[in-house]
């Protein structure tokens, strides 16, 4: 394996590439007790639209594929269940779909070699039926359904529909009840065929392990199956425009409190000019400033009764998109809209100050250092850089790189990109006659 060392942290992170196109990535922690596994596949949400390469063949799956296909892997022969299996193990496993994966996860301090070799085996065999479908679509549906009662949940993606125009970021993860009904067995295995293939997946492994004898077990497992030839296809990635689709949008629900949220578009070249890791951070620093709990605009927005403690703000960064959102229950929605309106329009460069700046740049470094002892933090730090293509490890040097003038550049592009907004209002009661 090959092996890159980081003396700074102290922490190795070895790598290969099986014959198969399996990508398996470790980082052992001697001390450790807890071993914490991820398969995953480079298939999320976002990727509904494929070409076949040979063919020029238009491949499509419904919103949501991704996410029924991640409910449908657990599900054994006889009835049985993976989660089951990995409890009977004493591991304790789990799963997520995200916009650009979806990752199987177990955790365990003992048989490491059993849970390794399951979690590649009920990955890799999908047991899909009829019956076991059609009970997983009603509980999707359910879910689907419930999300759309919940304010934050329908905030976040009215949000996306007014940031983007093409950009499958618009999209609900589950999916929407009329794609989630033309779900069927035929397209759960071709999107199986097509994206569980070994090598559009990576294997991630940190904690207590042995290296050259955890990737034998690993090595044992594939070399024991067979796979047919990589299907060659490629995603097909819609043309987003770099305006906004909507500047303003409102609607109602079941609610006590008005909802807003405010979001910037920012054009994802801006990687170009720096590390995108190094955006990301660039980014937290700037919200963490404006709007952290510590700042000033923090406790006069609580003061002024504009934001409640549920207030949140986050930076989405990728090599295709970049977004800033700020979101909240208000008591009085248009005014604090109109605060963040003016805050990056109008706001002056001396906001941000050297002293803000060194203390907060202090305080990620040692949020970055302190998780070094989390090997989930690592484990997931990891595969984000990978999906951006950069070394998550690098991040203590990218930090410290930071410099004030770095801040102030990405703040002009901030101010100078396209801002939306919008207003979830209660349903407005009928007056008796």
């Amino acid at each position: 394996m090959n092996k890159v060392y980081y003396p700074r942290l102290n922490e190795a992170l070895y790598s290969t590439v099986l014959k198969n196109g399996l990508k398996v990535y470790m980082v052992p922690k001697a001390d450790f007790q807890k071993t914490y596994c991820v398969f995953k596949t480079d298939f999320g949400s976002i990727h509904t639209n494929f070409i076949h390469r040979d063919t020029n063949e238009k491949i499509s799956f419904p919103q949501g594929t991704a996410h029924f296909l991640e409910h449908q892997m657990f599900a054994m022969e006889k009835n049985k269940d993976a989660g089951d299996y990995f409890a009977s193990l004493g591991a304790d496993s789990n799963a997520y779909t995200s916009y650009d994966e979806t990752a199987y996860t177990v955790t365990c301090t003992k048989k490491q070699k059993e849970v390794i070799q399951f979690l590649l085996d009920f990955v890799q065999k999908p047991c899909f039926t009829a019956q076991g479908i059609a009970k997983e679509k009603k509980i999707i549906l359910q879910e689907y359904l419930m999300y759309q009662d919940k304010p934050n949940n329908r905030l976040h993606y009215d949000l996306m529909n007014n940031l983007y125009w093409n950009d499958p970021l618009k999209e609900e993860i589950v999916g929407n009840e009329e794609s989630i009904k033309k779900i069927n067995k035929k397209i759960l295995l071709q999107a199986h065929q097509f994206l569980y293939h070994p090598q559009n997946m990576t294997l991630l492994i940190v904690g207590h392990l042995h290296v050259e004898e955890t990737l034998q077990w690993i090595m044992d497992n594939q070399n024991g199956k067979q796979f047919s030839p990589c299907p060659p296809v490629d995603i097909k990635t819609p043309i987003e425009l770099l305006s906004i689709h909507k500047e303003f949008n409102q609607f109602e629900m079941d609610i006590f409190s008005p909802y807003v949220a405010y979001g910037i578009k920012i054009n994802p070249h801006l990687y170009k000019k720096f590390n995108i890791i190094k955006i990301d951070y660039i980014m937290k620093i700037i919200l963490e400033q404006l709007f952290g709990s510590s700042s000033d605009t923090y406790q006069e927005l609580l003061d002024q009764d504009l934001i409640s403690k549920r207030f949140r703000y986050y930076a989405h960064i990728t090599n295709n998109s970049m977004y800033i959102a700020m979101q909240s229950d208000s008591k009085h929605p248009e005014q604090l809209l109109n605060y963040f309106e003016n805050k990056f329009l109008n706001g002056r460069r001396d906001e941000l100050q050297e002293a803000n700046f060194t203390r907060i740049k202090k305080g990620i470094i040692g949020s970055f250092i302190k998780s070094m002892d989390d090997v989930e933090t690592i484990t997931h730090g990891i595969l984000d850089a990978l999906t951006l293509n950069c070394d998550y490890f690098n991040s203590l040097d990218i930090l410290e790189s930071i410099t004030m003038e770095d801040i102030l550049l990405v703040y002009d592009v901030i101010k100078n990109s396209p801002h939306t907004k919008v207003i979830i209002n209660p349903k407005k009661v009928a007056k008796k006659e």
